[in-house]
């Protein structure tokens, strides 16, 4: 997340799911809410790109009826005392219906988040977007994954959100889903 788009009025989350109903069809890049304002999302790298589409593809492959797998254009919704937040995470598992304006699709109901760190968006995703996202009550883990090296640190709902790290020749286990993925797999194809 980079800056403030437009003139700092704080949006609803209604008004916010109609402006970016209108901004996809232009074809305009994705914007998250946070606090009820507007930020431009930093564009990410191939080792991002590829990571992600590792566990998509994963996650896809095993998910059952009852789980919907999205990865990047989902929004996920998260009312606070501050304000609206709509962030894009890079993966998202909900079984709750979609909310949609038109093309403004967004869950309000995760049971898994992930984000892969990037430089630019490390300290957000491991601040505000986890203290947001450890908010929602359907939520039962997030995984953060790095991008530069073979890490990846997932927190459960059911350990009271306590950390546990995973390095090469680990195992991630996701329990929201029933996944059990070697670290290798979501690595595929990235060279450190």
């Amino acid at each position: 997340m980079s800056s403030v788009l437009r003139k700092p009025t704080r949006m609803t989350f209604d008004e916010y799911l109609a402006f970016e109903a209108e901004c996809r069809e232009r074809h305009e890049s994705r914007k998250e809410l946070v606090g009820g304002y507007l930020f431009e999302m930093a564009s990410e790298c191939d080792a991002h790109y590829l990571i992600t589409g590792n566990l998509y593809r994963e996650l896809s492959r095993h998910s059952k009826k009852e789980h919907e797998v999205f990865e990047v254009e989902m929004k996920v919704g998260i009312q606070s005392l501050i304000g609206p937040f709509a962030y894009y995470p890079d993966i998202v598992v909900s079984g709750s219906p979609t909310k949609t304006t038109r093309r403004a699709a967004c869950r309000t109901e995760p049971s898994l988040v992930v984000e892969v760190l990037s430089p630019s968006t490390e300290r957000l995703d491991r601040g505000e977007k986890k203290l947001n996202y450890l908010q929602i009550p359907s939520l039962q883990e997030y995984v953060l994954v790095a991008q530069d090296k073979p890490k990846v640190e997932i927190m459960r709902r059911s350990t009271s959100w306590a950390v546990e790290e995973l390095y090469p020749g680990d195992v991630l286990t996701l329990a929201s889903v029933g996944l059990t993925l070697p670290l290798a797999d979501i690595y595929r194809t990235i060279t450190f």
